[in-house]
């Protein structure tokens, strides 16, 4: 299960690494070398022909599709220091705590902080399993080269077991100086401050699918001109490349080109794009509107090269159609 799990998606390589810490940490090393030898088996096929295909990636696609070494080759490992730490904590303190000055968010992140340690030291002692493979997964986020908001809202169950384990334990310390179970109620009260009234305003409000239907709109409008004016054999450059191929049937590449810079993203440019539109045989591009990453670097092309891209169609929203004009 470890193995699907990774096979699912790369980052559940952490339930990998749970399961076999744990078996060995109990001292049934048989145990945990099978659990790992298990997985990579399952993980054998598609790790050998993603590197039977890796030369096939695009370079000014590496950032979208290569891997965690064509990241480091293209960028250093700028994204790791302890910058990227304050960054790690930043979209739990956002989710988790109430808003005020700095001061008092780094303040009120101690108790917390607290109780979230005692939590995963109790899950670790409980679920031992559990406990290093939520672990593992906070380890890979600390170190992975994108913004972590998704990647720790996607732990948040976990994170809110340790936590509530961990308050638990504080305030049930009977034998325990007064000031250990006022940390655990403190870091409960803060956090019920932090959490509840935005979980509430936020349900209230849809955020939760605010982007969803932003995108479902811009592509009610985008996705029936695509099948009604381009050939089945067009190549169309735009954002969600996948959901464009998905819903037309037609072929689509990237609209935007980028490295990673930090934690983030960095366009190649106007010259890197027309190459790469070029040679991907790009019959089109859709620009879905003046907020998107791609946005100014396509402005860019535009002045620089003349021509290259001829507007085919607008929509109020603002949105623009390209057709590619081949030297």
């Amino acid at each position: 299960m470890a193995g699907l799990a990774a096979l699912t998606r790369s980052i559940g390589v952490a339930v990998i690494a749970g399961v076999a810490a744990s078996l060995f940490l109990a001292r049934r090393r048989a145990a945990a070398g099978g659990a790992a030898g298990a997985a990579a088996l399952v993980l054998l096929p598609w790790l050998a022909w993603t590197a039977a295909h890796k030369g096939g990636v695009d370079r000014a696609v590496a950032a979208n599709y290569g891997t965690y070494g064509d990241l480091l080759a293209q960028g250093g490992a700028s994204w790791i220091g302890p910058g990227s730490l304050l960054e790690f904590a930043r979209p739990l303190a956002a989710v988790a705590l109430p808003p005020g000055p700095r001061w008092l968010v780094a303040l009120l992140a101690v108790p917390a902080l607290v109780a979230l340690a005692a939590g995963a030291r109790a899950l670790l002692a409980r679920a031992p399993a559990a406990g290093w493979m939520l672990l593992a997964y906070l380890a890979i986020v600390a170190v992975w080269p994108y913004a972590p908001d998704r990647f720790l809202w996607a732990a948040l169950p976990w994170l809110a077991c340790a936590f509530t384990l961990g308050v638990a334990d504080l305030v049930g310390r009977t034998a325990a100086a007064r000031w250990v179970r006022a940390a655990g109620w403190t870091a409960a009260a803060v956090v019920a401050l932090g959490f509840l009234p935005r979980q509430a305003v936020g349900l209230a409000r849809g955020a939760a699918t605010s982007t969803q239907r932003g995108i479902s709109a811009t592509f009610e409008e985008l996705l029936p001109w695509i099948r009604a004016a381009t050939d089945s054999s067009a190549i169309i450059a735009g954002e969600d490349e996948a959901l464009l191929w998905l819903y037309t049937g037609r072929r689509a590449v990237p609209s935007f080109v980028w490295r990673v810079r930090g934690r983030a993203a960095e366009s190649l440019g106007p010259d890197t794009l027309r190459a790469y539109l070029l040679r991907t045989g790009a019959t089109h591009l859709v620009l879905t509107g003046g907020g998107s990453d791609a946005a100014q670097t396509i402005n860019d092309l535009l002045g620089r090269h003349p021509g290259f891209l001829r507007v085919v169609r607008s929509w109020p929203r603002p949105m623009l159609a390209f057709e590619v004009q081949r030297p």
